[in-house]
């Protein structure tokens, strides 16, 4: 009896040290994805710079839309122009790659309540082609966008998701471990199929951190032109507003 009791009594911490050891273990893995997600998944170092707040001191007009406007309308351009004809105004870029109505919403929302100079102004683009569809929602903003537990209860009575879907929504954005599964079968494939690419990509990926956040061009991303021709960019027409000022229509909002 006393060996079998001596037994049973050393089981019970043992499972609690191996319980523990286990998440510790879960956490101390999540946190290492965290630090080197900027580095090997462009999507998460996009949806970081929205995540973070680093957006948090605001502007005057802010800049919503797709990845047209996120690499098509720069901050600071806009600002000297602006200057140029008299008029004193920040801007800021919150525009982001397949960017759909719901999450315009959810962006404008945090820059509106949360900026420490509010926006006075929003210049919005968004393409025809994503008027529709999930994809992009799915592959993107539901996997890094973290949405606060409000704008989560909002999806479910909006009827965006259903509640479970927009529970899971909240948690799982907050796991890099469920975040990374997708783009680590895709380096997993590429780096069995050419080792040497996954080098060149890294680089890429980090050029692009280095320019993504805010500090550096308020939220602006140059991906040069492999997505849009200097054409389509150029301005097409001047037309004068309700407002004071100018409107400027490109001409890829024509095709």
């Amino acid at each position: 009896m006393q060996s079998s009791s001596s037994t049973s009594s050393f089981r019970v911490p043992l499972s609690v040290s191996a319980l523990l050891t286990l998440v510790a273990t879960f956490v101390g893995l999540n946190f290492l994805l965290a630090l080197a997600g900027p580095y090997f998944d462009s999507n998460y170092s996009l949806m970081e710079s929205i995540n973070n707040e680093s957006w948090a001191d605001g502007g005057d007009v802010l800049f919503l839309g797709d990845s047209r406007g996120n690499q098509g309308l720069v901050p600071t351009v806009y600002e000297e122009a602006m200057a140029e004809r008299g008029i004193q105004v920040s801007a800021f870029n919150m525009s982001r790659p397949g960017m759909q109505i719901p999450f315009a919403y959810y962006f404008s929302k945090r820059a509106m309540e949360d900026a420490k100079i509010k926006p006075k102004s929003v210049v919005v683009n968004f393409s025809f082609y994503l008027l529709g569809g999930q994809q992009w929602m799915k592959s993107i903003y539901f996997a890094y966008y973290r949405p606060s537990a409000s704008e989560a209860y909002q999806s479910c009575v909006m009827r965006l998701m259903t509640c479970a879907d927009a529970s899971r929504w909240y948690v799982r954005s907050r796991l890099p471990a469920w975040m990374f599964r997708t783009r680590a079968n895709v380096l997993a494939r590429q780096f069995l199929r050419a080792p040497s690419s996954i080098l060149k990509d890294f680089s890429g990926i980090y050029q692009q951190q280095q320019v993504s956040d805010f500090s550096v061009a308020k939220g602006y991303v140059s991906r040069g032109f492999g997505h849009i021709e200097p054409k389509d960019v150029a301005p097409q027409v001047y037309k004068k507003g309700l407002e004071v000022g100018y409107t400027v229509y490109l001409r890829y909002l024509e095709l």
